[in-house]
């Protein structure tokens, strides 16, 4: 369900998917990293999947890795300038309360070293 996957989906989108889905349960207790996979092309019949196309099958998935990795990486480093923009903004702002209760908004000159968001405010 996570991938978007419907009954709709091509046979090689699907192999993929299923051999996606196998590689990532590996990470859980009592799922080998042996895979045997077999091709049920009608009722009553098989195919077994050779080892040479199951290698095949993890060079697509090593590629697709890497891509989410490098996917991953720029996202880190936008979300990581992203959030220190809004830090120097909030550092260059004071908020203070007058002697009427009003709440006051001020830039200043020397920002405080913490922020709320620093904080977890």
């Amino acid at each position: 369900m996570f991938a978007g996957h419907t009954r709709f989906a091509s046979f090689p989108e699907s192999i993929l998917l299923t051999y996606v889905a196998k590689k990532r349960a590996e990470v859980a207790p009592g799922v080998g990293r042996e895979t045997d996979m077999f091709i049920v092309p009608k009722l009553g019949g098989y195919v077994e999947v050779s080892v040479a196309e199951i290698d095949q099958f993890n060079a697509f998935y090593s590629d697709l890795l890497r891509e989410q990795q490098a996917a991953t990486g720029r996202a880190n480093a936008a979300i990581t300038k992203y959030v220190a923009e809004l830090v120097a903004t909030a550092a260059q702002i004071t908020q203070t309360t007058n002697t009427q209760g009003v709440i006051e908004t001020t830039a200043t000159d020397n920002p405080t070293t913490t922020t709320p968001i620093e904080r977890g405010d």
